[in-house]
């Protein structure tokens, strides 16, 4: 995704006249959306996930080059070579290798029946492993938000499903305790299996069955397994080239997305910028948008991005927006609950600077405004807040006409009202222009 966000970059602000490029990948399908993965097993094809076709790059004049991996790189030479001893020259090479599947080392990891969850290819091998074994019960080691994918996948495909999860809590990289549990009830109250502290210790296959071992716990049997514990940037061919590597790995890169050679940048999930590595694709996007403008002859500089997180788990609304809940030592939380759900609004020296909530919010793209702008909670909004639910009045999101010019339409690329407003003053007026010009929506 990181790539083809580069590519559509250079063509939409003109750089790409002027460049010679050439994008290469492993997989042999054009870049697709990751982020709606699942979707493929309630009834999206292949071509519809598409990012772009291969007729979009052929008319931008972008060499595609899909089913080769790159083996090396001749930094000395400025050339790269794939598994077929093809050889690529480069004045500057971008690094948009992204990240794999965390297997952990649990013996029986590799037997039949197992998979991973993160490629089109890794959905295809598990619709026809159901295809043609007798599957009924499924489970997937990972209750992040990759697990939680995974596991809609399972119900999708009509399965019982266990959720396996090593901390106290779904979620726990974004989720405290108390947010944790609630979206852990509405998801058992869809029938599927929780079981959190579970330490997985082997794998074992009895014919067409599964049984997961664990250090605490009894035995759980199933028909297969999806293990979703996370990802690790594929920083291998960097490393093999001598480049800079951050600590936690991930390709060292600073401001300007370069790494530790001058002529080779890196963007998205292999990516290590400050010793972080974004995992989400705004932030992805945000380095294909700087990188861009660089590669068009600007100075634009990377400063770090956004990592808020707004989605749907099993049906569940679940977001995280702004700073951290718990992460600021001097901020305030203020708490609405009801039956609908927990709803947070993190407060520093009186302004909004973050928020959370499980279950429906309607106001969420207005506190997302409130959050960039770090706007200030007057009392009486707090009041309101705490008895309804709401900070503003009249309760529910304001119309958009009524947002301001800087609020952001499309979070992953970074569109605002302003934008739209000016393409539909220009003569824009249906989405398929507006999206086909600033991408929002795509």
């Amino acid at each position: 995704m990181s790539g083809f966000g580069l590519c559509d970059r250079l063509v939409r602000n003109g750089a790409s006249r002027n460049l010679q490029g050439t994008l290469v990948g492993d997989e042999p399908v054009p870049a697709y959306d990751r982020v709606n993965l699942s979707s493929f097993f309630s009834g999206r094809s292949v071509e519809d996930l598409l990012l772009a076709s291969r007729d979009w790059y052929r008319d931008h004049k972008i060499e595609l080059v899909t089913g080769r991996r790159i083996e090396r790189i001749d930094r000395g030479g400025k050339q790269v070579i794939d598994d077929r001893n093809q050889v690529y020259d480069y004045d500057q090479l971008v690094l948009a290798t992204g990240s794999h599947a965390f297997v952990p080392p649990i013996p029986g990891a590799a037997l039949e029946g197992v998979f991973v969850y993160r490629t089109l290819n890794d959905l295809e091998s598990i619709r026809e492993y159901c295809r043609v074994h007798s599957v009924h019960r499924g489970a997937v080691i990972g209750g992040g938000l990759l697990g939680l994918e995974a596991a809609k996948i399972m119900t999708d495909l009509g399965l019982q499903v266990s959720v396996i999860e090593m901390a106290p809590g779904l979620m726990p990289r974004q989720l405290n305790s108390e947010e944790a549990v609630l979206l852990r009830e509405r998801i058992e109250a869809m029938g599927l299996d929780i079981h959190l502290v579970r330490r997985t210790e082997s794998i074992v296959r009895n014919g067409e069955t599964l049984t997961l071992r664990f250090g605490n716990a009894d035995d759980l049997q199933v028909d297969l397994l999806i293990i979703a514990a996370g990802v690790r940037p594929n920083d291998q061919l960097a490393e093999s080239a001598g480049l800079e590597l951050s600590s936690r790995r991930g390709i060292v890169i600073d401001r300007s997305l370069r790494t530790s050679d001058a002529s080779i940048y890196a963007i998205g999930e292999c990516a290590a910028f400050d010793d972080h590595v974004f995992g989400l694709a705004a932030p992805c996007y945000r380095m294909a948008d700087v990188l861009a403008k660089r590669l068009g002859g600007g100075d634009d500089q990377f400063q770090g991005a956004d990592e808020s997180a707004e989605l749907k788990l099993m049906g569940v609304q679940v977001a995280t927006l702004g700073a951290q809940i718990g992460e600021s030592p001097g901020g305030v939380v203020i708490k609405h609950e009801d039956d609908s759900g927990i709803r947070k609004l993190l407060i520093e020296r009186g302004k909004i600077v973050g928020a959370s909530c499980v279950g429906p919010w309607a106001e969420l793209a207005q506190v997302r405004q409130a959050i960039n702008r770090q706007a200030r909670l007057w009392p009486w909004q707090r009041r309101r807040f705490l008895r309804t639910g709401s900070a503003w009045s009249p309760g529910g999101n304001l119309p958009v006409h009524d947002w301001p010019g800087d609020a952001v339409i499309c979070s992953c690329l970074s569109v605002s009202k302003s934008t739209i407003m000016q393409l539909s003053g220009d003569g824009k007026r249906d989405v398929p222009s507006i999206a086909a010009t600033c991408g929002a929506s795509t």
